[in-house]
């Protein structure tokens, strides 16, 4: 109402000014929460149910809030813990066998909605303009038989990189024989 009321607020020189002030106001007056709230829809878009394991629904509620933050500008990156957890019993226990779909429904559920969802501020499609990384911990040692202990070879890492075209796509890196 001050800047409304303000005969400077006309001026070429302080109009910027006022401008900024106002949309910051507005801004800081708006309930995110509701905006950045995750809805039935998008669990069940991302295939996020009773059954799906603990740390897969985390990483799927973090996809769904980044997807909404993107879309207002809010953010142009997240970061995020993965599985948390330690693979070594997961074929005796049977992870092994239901995780990686669940992780599928994750993933499959996030790039739709990339591919679906279009940047507020740039008008951009989301999918045009991500790129994802993944980097792991180290993996096993791939030279050793027999007990396959745990540290590459010079502790080397993986990474995988999606670059919607901005950079190259695929699985970096990789062990020789003689390490």
């Amino acid at each position: 109402a001050f800047a409304q009321l303000n005969r400077a607020a006309e001026r070429s020189t302080q109009r910027s000014s006022y401008q900024t002030a106002s949309s910051a106001a507005q801004f800081l007056g708006t309930n995110l929460s509701a905006k950045l709230a995750i809805q039935q829809a998008d669990l069940d878009r991302y295939g996020i149910d009773g059954t799906t394991r603990a740390n897969v629904r985390d990483i799927g509620r973090a996809f769904i809030v980044a997807i909404k933050a993107f879309k207002m500008g809010l953010t142009n990156a997240i970061a995020l813990p993965a599985m948390r957890d330690d693979p070594h019993g997961a074929f005796a226990d049977g992870s092994a066998m239901s995780v990686p779909p669940m992780l599928k429904k994750v993933f499959d559920g996030f790039m739709n909605d990339l591919k679906a969802t279009v940047d507020d501020n740039t008008g951009q499609n989301l999918a045009d303009d991500t790129v994802i990384t993944i980097c792991g911990d180290t993996t096993k040692q791939p030279t050793q038989r027999g007990g396959w202990p745990d540290g590459t070879p010079n502790n080397s890492n993986v990474i995988w990189v999606y670059g919607a075209g901005h950079l190259k796509t695929g699985w970096f890196r990789g062990t020789t024989r003689n390490n």
